[in-house]
């Protein structure tokens, strides 16, 4: 791969990972010499020049500066970083491939990664794992565990509102954390592994079996029995 820069003056780093490659120097501004066929991302403080007919797989970034391109020909690879590393539209569509692919009783726990890798014949395991709880269960699981998925938010919600009715403070305050738990989720697939969920699953329980023990309590007391003076009264 030829390339020539300019007085050593680029901050650049290789960030397509099927290269396993990461290489920095540093400067203001980058320059592609004719013939260069660059694969990665040139990050440049001031400017980027590249020369007639180039081509370049990956991004040219420049900060302050402009990246001057003569009919040079630029393509952004799907096996470089080019966002997020969570929710993206890949990651998303390799998901459901392998969802497709078993979509009763999916494709097992923990075997979403590497049947959308298989699938997709791209990527390594890890990158092609969702990242995204509904979508891994789904895929895993299949609509049987997406159903009981759904069953256990449906029930997890209506016990916190039955402890909401004898608690407003605990009620609210676990609906609170169950929300931020499953708004997390849709970024990160740990809601299961997360101790939160099961805690506030745990507390609603307890809650509810506390209640009916505390309704007792404040039940008036029954009328005395009558004593021995009155029963020979009558």
């Amino acid at each position: 791969m030829g390339r020539r820069w300019s007085r050593t003056t680029c901050t650049w780093r290789c960030e397509c990972r099927t290269r396993g490659i990461a290489r920095r120097s540093s400067g203001p501004s980058a320059t592609l010499g004719p013939g260069t066929v660059f694969a990665g991302t040139i990050l440049a403080l001031t400017s980027i020049t590249v020369d007639d007919a180039i081509t370049v797989n990956g991004r040219l970034l420049a900060r302050n500066g402009t990246v001057t391109l003569i009919n040079d020909t630029i393509t952004r690879p799907d096996t470089c970083l080019t966002g997020p590393v969570n929710l993206t539209p890949g990651r998303c569509h390799v998901t459901v491939e392998a969802f497709k692919e078993r979509p009763v009783a999916g494709v097992g726990i923990g075997g979403q990664p590497r049947a959308s890798s298989e699938i997709v014949k791209k990527g390594s395991p890890s990158r092609n794992a969702s990242h995204t709880a509904p979508l891994t269960i789904l895929a895993e699981l299949g609509v049987i565990g997406f159903v009981l998925y759904v069953w256990l938010l449906a029930a997890t919600t209506w016990a916190l509102v039955l402890v909401a009715r004898a608690d407003r403070t605990l009620g609210v305050g676990l609906g609170a954390v169950l929300l931020v738990l499953t708004v997390h989720s849709m970024l990160y697939a740990g809601f299961f592994e997360d101790p939160l969920t099961w805690g506030v699953i745990g507390l609603a329980c307890a809650a509810l079996a506390r209640a009916p023990a505390t309704s007792e309590a404040a039940e008036p007391a029954t009328e005395p029995a009558p004593t021995a003076p009155e029963l020979l009264a009558h």
